[in-house]
């Protein structure tokens, strides 16, 4: 294909040779496969070009997939883990290739894929060629020079359902990467600008059915009218081309979706008591589904499994559920990678699950195979009162706040309330209730920590006969958070000697240069005995070496793995943690050097003045091995190509909740200050199952980039809870 198709085009491109073996009595009808995967940037777009980082990057992460009727046989996460060779059985099979990462919207994050359909013939050789292209929808925003004359200020929001950007003039070349959601394809544009004399101009419209894989240039230009606005009018156009000159199909990767039948599943479905009819509900994903979990204690009263994985049933075990009114049917159609699970419960289950007055809350879990995962709560409640209790759903409860669930099952005039108190306390408050079509919810505040709580939906005088519990969070705090225990050196380690570690340094990786970069210190201090003082030095041994930042993190430092002089620091971040903070407290002092090592960083220079940071995230990544342990998250950097290395993805789908704190210059004195550093919650329905903290000397420490002698001191630690 010629080069200019691909005027707006990077390509990831695959070079995949299938051979089928001719020793068929050793292979037994197998094949061989030789899979090479590369990265090539074939063309540059507007605003950049694939850069031998990115390209790296993309190798070292994508994922690479062979997949058959059954599912996928194969999986491999970057060429890294590429075998050699490796059997197939002769028959039928998808490559599938996909790499960056699927956001809503971003002008720096684009995501790639491709697949194709192969055949292995045994004593056959089959080559196939992939070209893994931007499976975005791609938006640029053109301005006519004559709108900076007609208006003080203008913008253009572009967006669909799930994200939103804003184009401003002085990023006039910035182009967009939106994933559109299944089932919408609308992408909306909106112009707001002020003129000279202080009034407001708006102008609106949309691109009713974007594709995938276009681009779309909107031009907004100045027509010269009579009209009293600015004396003329803002013609838009929109011109749309393919990024590439194949038509191919390109689906939307996006976590699995689930969706209730003739009912809406983020609310409940109500029914009267006995009168349960039968209800389904789908899960729609854009992978093959790994997992579909469903876990409910009120299971056994129908009798059937508290927790059951759809995914791994046996036969036997099916039949079972279908006996018990439990049946489900999936289907995925590999040409448009779609699934369709739907699970039905039957006329006779739905009347067992309606038998008495209460609500069935169902945990859903489904995981794909590229991991992406989704969670909801199907929601069956059931009584003949005007209004019923629901349980709260547990992203609802915090250390002291709470949101309290019911529902109207009958209309009413009545004022609707809820009264609640701590179990076994003789007297009752009462809050407002919210109605939301027939959903009832109430916030509550001042709640006690660790604490039972009990509440009941109340219509007028009368309560349901339903009351339900829930209690609130633990407040938990960090171990050992005033940096008091510390035993070894080189390396130095962040816990008392024959206890149990909470945190960790790169002291494992500087101690071949024979210092360590994170230590105790009693000089500069807030409380107790110590600080942790981490700082940023050039770890050389007869003068051979490289720039390392002091850092103190929760987790484990796994490994250092030599290239060449130079060592690679191979990092488990994150400790197991179920509550949500909303703000991390403590001490700093820092000194900020010049940066003298950059190590190509394009994020800082040499000159600049060193940054110091701390961060702080909660997630529920669903976790990486590396040794045979498991941990949140893995990283790894890499000192001769920063760009490929394994680094925190602080926009992954996994976190819930993220916080930071950037020291630009040197605090102030000679003492610490106090410092606080609020957590912005992503998702308020999940909670978290890791904590992770990370503190350095020099910011791109992982990019082995800063300044020597720029100096953190930390103590006393504290999660806030509110």
């Amino acid at each position: 294909m010629p080069k200019r198709y691909f005027k707006y085009y990077l390509t990831a491109i695959t070079v995949i040779s299938f051979i089928a073996c001719s020793e068929k009595d050793t292979l037994n009808g197998e094949g061989m496969l030789h899979l090479k995967v590369g990265v090539t940037d074939q063309v540059k777009v507007t605003t950049r070009s694939m850069t031998d980082e990115l390209q790296d990057s993309l190798q070292r992460h994508c994922t690479i997939g062979i997949l058959n009727e059954k599912g996928t046989v194969r999986r491999y996460k970057g060429v890294n883990e590429l075998p050699e060779a490796l059997y197939l059985s002769a028959g039928s099979y998808t490559a599938l290739v996909t790499a960056g990462d699927s956001v809503p919207a971003s002008f720096e994050t684009v995501y790639y894929k491709e697949e194709r359909p192969f055949h292995i013939n045994s004593g056959e050789v089959t080559n196939l060629e992939l070209t893994c292209g931007i499976a975005n929808t791609v938006v640029a925003v053109k301005y006519d020079e004559a709108l900076s004359s007609v208006f003080q200020t203008y913008k253009v929001t572009v967006s669909t359902a799930d994200g939103t950007l804003d184009y401003l003039p002085e990023t006039k070349d910035s182009i967009g990467y939106y994933m559109l959601p299944a089932g919408n394809t609308k992408l909306q544009w909106h112009l707001e600008a002020t003129m000279p004399n202080g009034k407001s101009y708006t102008k609106e419209g949309n691109i009713p059915d974007a594709q995938s894989a276009y681009r779309y240039d909107l031009s907004f230009n100045f027509i010269p009218t009579d009209y009293a606005d600015g004396g003329g009018t803002v013609k838009v156009s929109v011109n749309a081309n393919p990024i590439r000159e194949i038509t191919d199909e390109v689906q939307i990767y996006q976590r699995p979706i689930f969706r209730g039948e003739n009912f809406d599943i983020t609310s409940s479905a109500f029914y009267e008591v006995g009168m349960g009819t039968e209800l389904s509900y789908t899960v729609t994903s854009t992978s093959v589904l790994n997992e579909l979990s469903m876990y409910c204690e009120q299971f056994a009263q129908c009798g059937l499994p508290v927790r059951m994985n759809l995914m791994r049933l046996t036969e036997m075990e099916r039949g079972r559920l279908e006996a018990s009114g439990l049946s489900y049917k999936s289907e995925y159609n590999t040409g448009s990678d779609v699934g369709t699970m739907r699970v039905t419960f039957s006329d006779g289950l739905m009347k067992h699950i309606t038998a008495k007055e209460g609500t069935y809350n169902i945990i859903l879990h489904a995981t794909d195979v590229r991991n992406r995962t989704n969670e909801g709560v199907l929601s069956i409640s059931a009584s003949d009162a005007v209004v019923l209790t629901k349980e709260v759903t547990e992203g609802d409860i915090w250390t002291s706040k709470a949101v309290l669930r019911g529902g109207l099952m009958k209309e009413t005039s009545d004022p609707l309330i809820f009264r609640y108190r701590i179990t076994g306390s003789s007297d009752w408050k009462e809050v407002e209730a919210v109605l939301n079509g027939k959903e009832m919810t109430a916030a509550i505040t001042g709640l006690k920590v660790a604490t039972t709580y009990e509440y009941v939906a109340v219509a007028g005088e009368k309560a349901s006969s339903v009351v339900c519990k829930f209690t609130t969070e633990k407040a938990a705090q960090l171990p050992n958070a005033g940096f008091e225990k510390w035993h070894g050196s080189k390396p130095t380690y962040v816990y008392e000697s024959g206890g149990t570690m909470f945190w960790d340094t790169g002291n494992h990786g500087s101690q071949k240069a024979g210092t360590d970069i994170t230590t105790a210190d009693g000089s500069v201090k807030h409380g107790g005995s110590y600080s942790a003082k981490l700082e940023s030095k050039f770890a050389s041994m007869l003068g051979i070496g490289q720039f390392a930042a002091g850092n103190v993190f929760s987790g484990k430092y796994l490994a250092t793995n030599m290239d060449g002089v130079v060592g690679n620091g191979v990092l488990g971040w994150g400790r197991p943690f179920e509550s949500r903070p909303t703000a991390l407290r403590g001490y700093v002092r820092y000194q900020s050097n010049t940066v003298n090592y950059d190590n190509s960083c394009e994020f800082i220079d040499k000159g600049d003045p060193d940054i110091g940071s701390i961060f702080i995230v909660l997630g529920n990544w669903p976790g990486e091995t590396y040794g045979g342990e498991t941990w949140p998250v893995i990283v790894r950097t890499n000192y001769k190509t920063p760009g490929s290395a394994q680094l925190f993805d602080v926009n992954s789908e996994y976190i819930i909740g993220y916080g930071e704190k950037d020291f630009t210059s040197s605090t102030e004195g000679e003492g610490m200050i106090e410092f606080n550093i609020p957590v912005e919650y992503r998702y308020t329905n999940r909670k978290p199952t890791a904590i992770i903290i990370v503190a350095s000397s020099s910011k791109y420490g992982d990019y082995f980039s800063g300044g020597t002698g720029s100096t953190m001191w930390l103590d006393d630690f504290e999660l806030v809870y509110e």
